[in-house]
Parts: C-alpha cells; structure tokens; sequence
C-alpha cells in the first residue's frame, strides 16, 4: 500500500502566529513532531511508500523525515498549489498512486487510534473505499480500482476507534497533547525513557534531589531543572530547556529553546521563548523581562558571575602564556598532529589555546563551550539540535586528554548543555592545562 500526505498551509495558519519558527506539520506533540505520528500510521497500516506533497515548501520536512529510513519506508516529496483539490494532486501524482492501494492523509490533523484495536485492518482490508472528514481535512482509503475512478466512499465520522482530531486553534493542539499524556500515551510511540506509568523523560536531563515531580509528565532532551522547581502534574517541557529554580509548572507546555526564570507560578499555559500564551483564549503575551522567560542562547545560559570568572582566568592564562607563545610560536608547526620537541612543548602548555583565549577577553568567544576544531558530518544537523551554542576555547571533551570521535565530542558537548555550572567551567579549563601538561609527549 501507498499513502499520500498532503501539507496544507490554509488549515494550519493559526500555528505561525503563536509559535513562527516552528513549520505546521513539525510541531512538537509530546517531543515528537506531528508528520512522525502520521508515518507511524503509516508503517502499521503496512504502507510501504509515502509521498508528501506541499504548498508551502519540503525543506523543512525534508530535513527531518528524511528518506522513511527510520520507519521502513520509501518516502519521496513533491510541491502542489494551494488551489489543488484532492483530485488534482492525485493527477498530478498519478504515477505514485497508481499500481496499488491509497492511504491519503489530506490537510492539517491529529489521526487518532488504538495500536490494538483492528480498525485499521478492517479499513485497508474491506476492499472497499472509506472515508472520515474533520474541519481541517480528510483521511481516505482507496482500494487500487477507485484510484483512477476517483470513487469516494460513505462518510463516516469514526471507524472503530480510529478518529481525526481537529487541530483549528492553539487551544486545540494544548488539548490533543495532554490528552495523549492523560490516556494515550501507550497507543504512540513517545520519545524519552519511562521507568513507572506516566513519567517521560528524554537524555541529558538534570533532576537535582530537590526537584518535585507530579505525573503525568513529559521532559524532552537537554534539560536543566534547577533547584526547588516543581514540575506537574500535566506538563510537557520539550528539548533544550532551563527553568530557573523555585518556579512551580502545572498544566502547562514549556516549548523547546525556552528559559523560564525563578521563583515563579505557571498554570495552565504554553511558553514558547519569550511568549506567554493562554490556550484557552488564544491570548498571547510578549514578555520584554528576559529574566522571566525568554530564547536560550548565551546570554541566558552564562550567567554574570560566569562571565566575569571567564575573564577572569582568560587574563590570567594570556599573562602566563603571553612570553612563551611569543618565543615558540614561529617555530610550531599549525598541524595539531605534528610531532617534535618545539611542538610537544607547545601543545604541553596549551599555547594552541592562547588565540582563543585573547578572543574571549576581546568578548569574541567565551573561554568554556562548546568543541570548535570538530566539524561533524552535515547529514547530522548537529549543530541546529543543540539548545545553544557557544564558541569556546575550552571544551569538555579537552579533558579526556586525547583526540576523540566525531560521536563522543556531540554528546560531550550535549553533556556540556545540560550540566553547565561555574564549577564545571573551573573544573574543565584546571584539568585540561594539567592533563595536557602531564600527559602530551614531546
């Protein structure tokens, strides 16, 4: 069987005007963006190719989904226009369609379903064509004959627990998501690990002892709790999220990228950055206090006392460094690899660093973030996965002592995002000056 996923911009305009970065069809539905459901509906109803035609560009969706490697499927993309009925965009596919069964998903909504249930058996079994519509679009089954016949079936509004849920409005999407985290939780595929019933939690997450936790609840990838914060019940944190210590989260969404300050109450709300919104009312207010919610990115991230020690040890090192590097410098080889006394000697006193280390007094770079020497192979969209990224000097992975994989610098460097303290920044620029100094051979 084939299916057909037709991306809509009309039915899904509302998604712009509360979250602008996000593309419709990859919003963020318990960590996992919304084309991943329908390609999981996909691989059990036995699809073996899709194709996922757009109005508004495949870029974005592209990058994501890939080729359907990751569901055993072949997925192929195309671009239609926005005044293209149903029946058009399968003309215009027809060397797609045609040849074997039709799974379409047309439009802009959530297909709701039992993975034990057999109503999708009996939908793509029967033989017979079958249709379910909603505000935002229609899921169709057509049997091989009706593809080119264009032969509709009866309209029904479910089929033995297989449903579409409308997604017209933010508050709509805030339903669905507790929804699945309340009861259905078990019917999808929901990223992060889940030791008891209720409780999802993703990688490089930081739980202090003195953190609160009342399921159900969700916590994405790279997440920083601080102290005395206390998260649910019915909250979904996404990826790459801080939230400052004493906040209270119930009811809530904290989308990805997000800083939430301290001592504060959030109740039944969506946070996006520096976005407040009600989803009930569909009301969004735009916080100007950084201090209260805001992007991650640097500034949030480094606090001022993190900065000044940064100078700090950035101005001592260049003192100590200056006089050495001048003298040995014309004489280093600029292959980090090359051997020879004059080079170990170099590499010993870590004045490979001392460039590095003037940009961050310059305010160019910072002394401790993230590894710059590595460059990771393109297909993985590293560096755009990261909550934030940070130029430094010094690096985690500079503290094994060695040269490392492409793989063990990443998660090094994820590590970095999710455990980032003063200490840590004290810890990793002592131990890289001594492993270097004790274990780099001339």
């Amino acid at each position: 069987m084939k299916c057909l996923i037709v991306c809509r911009e009309e039915p899904s305009k509302w998604v712009d005007e509360y979250l602008p970065d996000v593309w419709p069809y990859l919003l963020n539905v318990l960590g996992k963006p919304l084309v991943e459901y329908n390609l999981d509906l996909c691989q059990i109803a036995g699809v073996e190719q899709v194709r996922i035609s757009s109005d508004m560009g495949v870029g974005e969706i592209e990058k994501v989904c890939e080729n359907g490697s990751r569901w055993g499927l072949s997925l192929s993309y195309c671009m239609n226009l926005p005044e293209d009925n149903l029946e058009k965009i399968i003309a215009k596919n027809a060397s797609f369609c045609k040849g074997d069964d039709l799974l379409v998903l047309d439009g802009f909504f959530f297909v709701e379903y039992c993975k034990n249930s057999l109503s999708l058996s009996k939908l793509t079994q029967s033989g017979e064509p079958a249709q379910l519509r909603c505000a935002g679009g229609e899921l169709m089954f057509l049997p091989q004959r009706c593809v080119e016949a264009r032969e509709w079936g009866e309209i029904y509004e479910s089929v033995d627990g297989l449903e579409l849920r409308e997604l017209e409005s933010i508050g709509d999407y805030y339903n669905l998501t507790f929804d699945i985290l309340r009861n259905h939780s078990d019917d999808y595929v929901v990223p992060g690990y889940s030791g008891e019933a209720d409780v999802f939690v993703g990688r490089n997450v930081e739980l202090p002892k003195n953190v609160q936790i009342e399921k159900p609840v969700f916590i994405g990838d790279n997440v920083n709790l601080k102290g005395d914060v206390c998260i649910g019940p019915n909250v979904v944190v996404e990826s790459n999220v801080v939230i400052d210590s004493g906040t209270v989260v119930q009811n809530s969404i904290i989308a990805g990228n997000s800083y939430l300050g301290s001592e504060l109450e959030i109740d039944g709300k969506i946070v996006s950055k520096n976005n407040l919104i009600e989803p009930s009312c569909g009301v969004l207010l735009h916080l100007d206090e950084n201090y209260l919610a805001s992007e991650i990115n640097g500034d949030v991230v480094f606090s001022l006392s993190q900065k000044v020690v940064h100078y700090a040890l950035a101005a001592c090192i260049a003192i100590v460094q200056l006089v050495p590097y001048l003298l040995l410098v014309g004489f280093s080889s600029k292959n980090p690899e090359a051997s020879g006394f004059i080079n170990g000697v170099f590499r010993r006193l870590s004045l490979d660093k001392f460039p590095l280390v003037c940009a961050t007094l310059g305010g160019k770079s910072y002394l401790v973030g993230h590894n710059i020497t590595c460059e990771f192979p393109p297909s993985w969209r590293r560096k755009k996965e990261m909550p934030f990224f940070n130029q430094g000097a010094f690096c985690y992975s500079d503290t094994s002592g060695k040269e490392l994989e492409y793989e063990q610098v990443w998660l090094d460097d994820l590590y970095y995002c999710g455990n980032m303290s003063l200490w840590l920044d004290v810890k990793i620029v002592l131990k890289t000056l001594l492993k270097r100094l004790v274990f780099i051979g001339g």
